[in-house]
This record gives structure tokens, C-alpha cells and sequence, in this order.
């Protein structure tokens, strides 16, 4: 008959063996659902988190810079108002937008959650649509962005009509209006205070974002 102390050990051991073999079938399990084993910082969470929360909100063109009065967000605005929520700054760009960020922020092939995702015209090298990168399995990317409208998405009404809202989708990287991946540096951004007025990124846009691609990812894959 086995000792307390030998019973004790035993079950040590037995209580080790299931961590063990749960722990490799978790991560099988994460390996299977295409999820990236990535260890994100604190800063990648809390932007992640602020993106999330605007799963189904409607689409708005030029929307997400001022929260007064805006009833919804644009694939850009989806970005500005998230960093917004999280308390960080804009990327460091002349512009914020999907072509200003295209061409200031680093590209990378394999991106991290919460880096950015363009798509636009490969021969003017020109980006006129972004979403955020939420998952990489090294060939496919799971992102959220606001889809499905244009310019003249300026009302809820219309948002509505043309089922337009931010949603979670997996990213078609084949499609030719595919760019690539650029890297969000949402560590640095943290670390910063914002500087620039909402008022201030909606003049901005007019200026930058009047684009021969109006609608946003349905039109992409024409």
C-alpha cells in the first residue's frame, strides 16, 4: 500500500501530465484555427480591442474623426478613431489616410494583429482602401475594416441601404487590388500624445482621399 507522501507524488505527477498534454492541445487547436502564436504587447491588445468595438457599426464616408457628430467610421476613419479611443497618436505621416499611411508607414510581408492591410492601384502604387490585421497564419490574414460603402455614404439610411458597416472578413490577398501589409507602430504611438485635432484629420481627408476608386472593397474586386 502506496505512502501519503508516495500518493502525494503521484498525483503531482498525474496533475503535471494533463497540464502538459492540455497545453499541446491547445496550441495544436490554436495551430488548426489559423491563429498566429504571437505574444502582442499590451499597447497591440488595447488597440485591438478598441477596433473590435466597432463590429457592426455603420459605414460613413469621412467618418470616425469627429465623435460628436459622426454616426459611423470609413475604412481610415476605423483606424483614427480606434488609436483615438486607446489614447495614442496618429503614425507619423504627412497624411492620415490609407494612401498617406501606404507610403510612410514600413512595409512588411509578415505582419502582426494591428498592423495595417492596403489595397488600391499596384501600377500608381497608390492605396484607396485599409483594414486592420487581427490574425496571420503566414498565408492567410483575418482583418476588420469598414466595407461596402463610397463617397456618397453619408447618412445611416444610406449605410444601411448599400449594407455597409465594419466588419470582420478574411483578407483576400490574391486579388489584384491587394498591395500588402504595413507595420502599425502602436508602441511608439502609445507613447505619444495626440497632437492633431479631429477637425484638423477630417480637412485633411477631403484633400487627400477625393480617389479614382470610390467604394470600398466590393468595388476592389471588380
Amino acid at each position: 500500500m502506496p505512502t501519503p507522501k508516495q500518493m502525494v507524488l503521484s498525483s503531482a505527477v498525474v496533475v503535471g501530465l494533463v497540464a502538459f498534454f492540455f497545453g499541446i492541445s491547445r496550441e495544436k487547436s490554436s495551430e488548426s484555427s489559423g491563429q498566429t502564436s504571437v505574444n502582442l504587447s499590451p499597447e497591440r491588445q488595447k488597440f485591438l480591442e478598441k477596433v473590435e468595438s466597432y463590429l457592426g457599426t455603420l459605414y460613413q464616408w469621412g467618418g470616425g474623426r469627429n465623435p460628436k457628430y459622426d454616426y459611423g467610421v470609413d475604412c481610415s476613419g476605423l483606424v483614427i478613431a480606434a488609436l483615438r479611443d486607446a489614447g495614442y497618436a496618429l503614425p507619423p505621416c504627412s497624411m492620415p489616410t490609407s494612401d498617406g499611411w501606404w507610403h510612410c508607414l514600413e512595409r512588411v510581408d509578415d505582419p502582426m494583429p494591428g498592423d495595417l492591410a492596403f489595397y488600391g492601384s499596384k501600377d500608381q502604387d497608390r492605396a484607396v482602401h485599409v483594414e486592420v490585421v487581427t490574425s496571420w497564419d503566414g498565408h492567410n490574414a483575418e482583418v476588420i475594416g469598414a466595407n461596402g460603402g463610397s463617397r456618397s455614404t453619408t447618412t445611416p439610411e444610406q449605410a444601411q441601404e448599400q449594407n455597409a458597416y465594419v466588419r470582420r472578413e478574411d483578407s483576400h490577398l490574391h486579388w489584384k487590388k491587394f498591395l500588402g501589409f504595413a507595420r502599425n507602430p502602436l508602441e511608439l504611438l502609445a507613447q505619444s500624445k495626440p497632437s492633431k485635432t479631429t477637425e484638423g484629420v477630417r480637412l485633411e481627408l477631403q484633400h487627400d482621399e477625393v480617389l479614382p476608386y470610390t467604394k470600398c472593397r466590393e468595388r476592389l474586386t471588380r
